[in-house]
Formats: C-alpha cells, sequence, structure tokens
C-alpha cells in the first residue's frame, strides 16, 4: 500500500510555502498613461474636405484631359479610339455632358441609334439638374 501525501504535505515538499506571511504578492508598478493628442475635430474635417477637394479638382481635370483626346482622335476620324477616351471621361466623371455629348455623335456616326438615344437621354438628364 502506497502511503499518500496530505495537500500541505505535498505543497510543502513542492516548495509552496503554506503560511500565508510567506507569500508576497507580486510587485506592480504603475505605468504612465500615454500622452494622446487631442486634435481639433473641426480641423480635421476642413483637412478632409480640402483633400476632398483637391481630388476632385484633378479627377475633374482628368476628365477634361480625356475629352480633349477624344477630340483629337475625331478630328483624325479614329471614332473607336475617341468613344474610347469619351467613355473615360464619363467614368471619370459620370456628370460630363461634354462626354456625354460626344459619346452619342460618336454612336450616331457608327450607326448605333439605339445607343445614342441612351447617351442623348443621359444629356437630358444631366442638363435637367
Amino acid at each position: 500500500m502506497k502511503p499518500r501525501l496530505s495537500l500541505a504535505f505535498a505543497l510543502l515538499l513542492a516548495g509552496v510555502a503554506c503560511h500565508p506571511a510567506r507569500v508576497k504578492p507580486p510587485v506592480v508598478m504603475a505605468q504612465p498613461e500615454p500622452q494622446i493628442k487631442k486634435e481639433n475635430t473641426a480641423e480635421k474635417i476642413a483637412q478632409r474636405k480640402k483633400a476632398e477637394m483637391e481630388r476632385s479638382v484633378k479627377v475633374r481635370q482628368q476628365a477634361k484631359d480625356a475629352v480633349e483626346r477624344g477630340r483629337e482622335r475625331l478630328r483624325d476620324e479614329q471614332n473607336g479610339e475617341a468613344l474610347v477616351a469619351f467613355q473615360e471621361a464619363v467614368r471619370l466623371d459620370h456628370q460630363s455632358v461634354d462626354a456625354w455629348i460626344r459619346i452619342a455623335y460618336v454612336y450616331e456616326q457608327e450607326g448605333d441609334m439605339a445607343r445614342a438615344s441612351e447617351a442623348f437621354r443621359e444629356v437630358k438628364r444631366l442638363w435637367a439638374m
């Protein structure tokens, strides 16, 4: 028969003291709170609006450049390439009436009256705004 060890004896053998005076709580050093910079909310909003405005101006300029490339292609009678440029302008700025009119013109020149009609409807919708 094997002798049973009591819990207290097992703890004593394991090196853990049974007496509360011997057990010391761990020392926890207080950490200083990290300094959080509080930025002015109005300033953040103004910065976002400015960035959005700059992005919008840049995109509109890219759309105007695409329309101009398309006009050059039309002068050179390259309707397919002109249509691609006008479609790029519409992708960049969906409200570009100039691009929609020229898309309708190219489709009309190509004999695709259904698509020309759709483009003219878009022009009409944009002008009504």
